[in-house]
């Protein structure tokens, strides 16, 4: 093998592992290799008698090596080195003796504690150090930061000590630095154009020197600075940024014919003091101006900063400028100086009380920051002469005027001024000719609305938590814009005839308005409405009669009103797919439904004692009810009268039998199983053998509607009414039993919108069992050999609850539940034919399949009542 140039086992994902298997210890390698990658390399050193002077690529990740070799050995040749992930690799060779190494990747190396080169690297480009936890030394003289191209990447070095780059084997220690973070850290805080050390991840210890060194950008060489997480008094940032600067240029070697022309530290490009808790203020002696060349200043989170310096000059290129979390009051009128400021982000400053009105001078500023700022009270009206697209001032709670806008503002298209004590906007505000989106929610003290509000172009205006609000402002003449309006937790009585202007309005939400008595007959004009939401409202006892001329209306939430009766007309409403009417305590009728309506919500309407028949029939289908189904939650209806229930149990039938509907499911108060289906039983499981299985071979077959009785136990403890069943559908065929997989759970308690409903008395739950396409692939493709059927309830087990802790409140619950399961039913469902009578009996609708007690076997269990399995 004395010609082999390559050797190459790669594993191609971290999983996997090579399946090369040495029958000894490998003694020696072909001298004549260049490459050689061998993965999961199971020895701890390479062979002694490999001599590698030929090599140029060597990798060997997640190998099991503690060192190269021992001695260390000469690679003139070597250009890329790869042992990333190899754990246990304790050091590596002076890589001085690779003088020609251009990328170095050592990443995940736990163990490696020193990275070395007793002499300059002049090609190194690039080099990984990441999540080398016990890495301690990095010392690498090296032009690597004087590319364009170099780039060095030590993130979750913890422990990290000293970081030298130059060619210098001394160090500077940076004055009053504990705690490190220096220069661009792993949160991406490194120059595009220039030269990049990313040390994400570094938070203990004490970084000796980090050497951003100088770049050849317009004939100027700019570093890049950032002293992360140091506590660093105010005067010792110009004593650390000069003790950098000075080191930089005594390093600073003439190489590929650059002489370094910088002249002072103020050619910093990027600066980030970030958590420098101790410092107060920049001194008198540190001109920022000076640093003509600064694009970035960030000081987020210095928390005991309160004074930002004077700008003497103006600074053509400082772009960003973060004081997130400081202790800042102001800012100097000074400020206009930042001709190129493009940010300006104040967030969280909770001392901040003023802006200076030169703010307005800032040409270039398109982005402000200012929301928690909770000492600020106002702020200038020169603020709308910039650039800006969003003003946010959310949870600014001492903002209480808001100033007056004297001339048009064309960039403002949101407005957040959530959670502010704003009592009342100004009449100018108008002049936001562009807005779009203004958001006021939890604005307590807000009472009114200005008229000019309503000539906007909003499309959202958000009230919600506006508690002081009473009255909407009229609107004259028919508006095009406001699509969503929330007034939710208003005040509001009642709203304006005129509010049937807003003709373009699709979602209006005004729950829990407490006080509202009415709505406006005007509102069914709103023939773009989609969502209205009046759940809450107390004080609501009707609505329109005409509210059927909302033909694109989706939802409708009237829950916890105190509707009595509903208005005929409701059924009309084509689009509807939600009909909320939970709580409705006076609520006596549900009327006829919308046909294509996907869910009608009634938990705890216990006045109601009519049901009308629920929809036409034959019923119609929309094209996607195949996605959607049909969900029918009706509880705790104490006055139900029997036809009342008899129309559900039909409305029932009808969906059940309907091809379209994939989903369908039924809860309402009751006793017994339906009429219509064939096979029912006492206790919680019913058994069909083979004399009444004609079912089973039936071609047509899709599947099956089901059908459990709750009995609820007569007692007030709540938490025996809480119970959790899973079902089984199983036959036996070819001597083993086979389970039709479902992943179904049934309990006599839901949780809607956060809120727990239990159940008070018996109630019926019916839903629609769908078998596999018609091919009858998998398990069901032996259902027409069957000779038994199964239809089982049991209780429900978590298969997660052994092996995590259960709460107090389910060991409460698993020890009190006493629900039984009182009948069951099931009902097989075929495919319809085309001369189906849609008003069959339940004989035609179902096959030739009739009720036949000896084709049931009895359970033992009938009253048997099982404790709830806590979840």
């Amino acid at each position: 093998m004395e010609n082999l140039r390559m050797l190459h086992f790669e594993s191609y994902d971290r999983w996997s592992k090579s399946n090369v298997v040495l029958p000894s210890s490998l003694e020696s390698l072909p001298d004549g290799l260049k490459i050689l990658r061998w993965d999961d390399f199971p020895q701890r050193s390479l062979p002694q008698n490999y001599w590698p002077q030929n090599l140029v690529r060597l990798g060997m990740r997640h190998c099991h090596l503690e060192q190269l070799w021992e001695p260390d050995q000469k690679l003139p040749n070597l250009k890329r080195l790869d042992l990333s992930y190899s754990r246990k690799l304790i050091r590596i060779p002076d890589l001085y003796l690779s003088p020609d190494i251009e990328e170095i990747l050592l990443t995940g190396c736990k163990s490696l504690t020193e990275v070395y080169s007793s002499g300059f690297l002049n090609k190194l480009n690039f080099l990984c150090l990441n999540q080398c936890v016990e890495l301690r030394s990095l010392s690498i003289p090296s032009n690597i930061l004087w590319r364009s191209s170099g780039l060095i990447l030590v993130s979750g070095c913890d422990k990290l000590e000293t970081f030298s780059m130059s060619n210098r084997t001394e160090v500077v220690q940076l004055s009053g630095c504990s705690h490190h973070d220096t220069f661009p850290t792993g949160k991406g805080s490194y120059c595009q154009e220039y030269p990049r050390v990313w040390l994400g991840g570094i938070v203990e210890g004490g970084l000796e020197c980090s050497h951003a060194g100088p770049s050849r950008v317009m004939r100027t060489f700019n570093p890049v600075v950032n002293i992360d997480r140091h506590e660093v008094e105010d005067k010792e940032v110009e004593k650390a940024l000069n003790l950098l600067y000075l080191d930089i240029l005594d390093s600073t070697i003439q190489r590929e014919g650059v002489t370094p022309t910088l002249s002072s530290p103020n050619e910093l490009c990027w600066l980030d003091l970030s958590y420098c808790g101790s410092l107060t203020s920049l001194s008198h002696e540190f001109d920022l101006s000076k640093l003509k060349f600064l694009k970035k200043l960030i000081l987020n989170d210095c928390s005991k900063f309160e004074i930002f310096p004077e700008i003497k000059d103006t600074m053509e290129n400082l772009a960003v400028l973060k004081l997130d979390r400081t202790a800042i009051k102001t800012l100097p009128s000074s400020l206009c100086r930042l001709v190129a400021l493009e940010e300006l982000s104040l967030h969280s400053c909770a001392s901040l009380e003023t802006i200076p009105s030169s703010i307005g001078d800032l040409s270039k500023l398109c982005k402000l920051g200012l929301t928690n700022c909770e000492s600020l009270e106002t702020f200038p009206s020169s603020i709308f002469k910039l650039k800006l697209t969003k003003l946010d001032l959310s949870r600014c709670s001492k903002l209480r005027t808001f100033p007056e806008i004297l001339e048009p503002a064309q960039t403002f298209a949101h407005v957040n001024l959530t959670g502010t004590a704003i009592k009342e906007l100004p009449f100018s505000f108008g002049n936001l000719v562009h807005l779009q989106t203004l958001r006021l929610n939890m604005c307590t003290d807000l009472e009114s609305l200005p008229n000019s509000i309503l000539k906007l172009k909003l499309t959202k205006l958000d009230l919600s938590g506006c508690s002081k609000l009473r009255t909407f402002p009229e609107i004259l003449e028919p508006t095009q814009n406001f699509a969503h309006v929330n007034l939710t937790e208003t005040a509001i009585k009642e709203l304006p005839f005129s509010f049937g202007n807003l003709v373009q309005l699709q979602t209006l939400r005004l729950n829990m308005c407490t006080d509202l008595e009415s709505l406006p007959n005007s509102i069914v004009n709103l023939n773009l409405l989609s969502v209205l939401d009046c759940s809450g409202c107390a004080k609501l006892t009707e609505i329109p009669s005409d509210i059927g001329c909302l033909s694109l209306l989706r939802e409708l939430s009237l829950s916890e009103s105190e509707i009595v009766n509903l208005p005929e007309s409701i059924a009309h409403l084509s689009s509807l797919e939600l009909l909320d009417l939970s709580e409705c305590k006076k609520l006596e009728c549900i009327p006829r439904l919308p046909a294509f309506l996907k869910q009608l919500l009634a938990f705890d309407c216990q006045s109601i004692t009519t049901v009308m028949p629920l929809s036409n029939s034959p019923i119609q289908i929309p094209s996607n009810s195949k996605e959607g189904g049909f969900r029918f939650y009706f509880t705790n209806g104490q006055q139900l009268d029997p036809g009342a229930r008899a129309n559900i149990m039909d409305e029932a039938r009808l969906r059940m039998t309907e091809d379209a509907y994939r989903s369908v499911f039924f809860c309402f108060p009751g006793g017994e199983v339906p009429h219509w289906f064939p096979f029912r039983c006492e206790g919680h499981s019913i058994t069909i053998h083979r004399d009444s299985l004609d079912f089973c071979r039936n071609d047509r077959l899709i599947g099956f509607a089901l059908c459990v009785v709750f009995q609820l136990p007569d007692t007030n403890d709540m938490e025996g009414r809480y119970g959790s069943f899973s079902y089984c559908l199983k036959y036996e065929s070819d001597f083993r039993i086979h389970i039709l997989p479902n992943n179904d759970k049934l309990t006599s308690h839901f949780n809607w919108e956060g809120r727990e409903r239990k159940l008070d008395q018996d109630h019926t739950f019916l839903w629609k069992y769908n078998l596999e396409s018609p091919g009858m692939s998998g398990m069901s493709r032996m259902l027409p050999r069957a000779r038994s059927f199964t239809f089982e309830i049991s209780p429900y087990i978590d298969d997660n609850y052994i092996r995590r802790r259960p709460s107090f409140l389910s060991i409460v619950r698993d020890i009190k539940a006493t629900v039984k399961v009182k009948e069951c039913g099931i009902c097989p469902l075929y495919t319809k034919e085309k001369d189906d009578d849609n008003n069959a009996d339940a004989g035609g609708n179902y096959g030739s399949v009739r009720f036949s007690k000896n084709g049931i076997e009895e359970p033992s269990g009938s009253n048997v009542a099982w404790k709830e399995e806590a979840l």
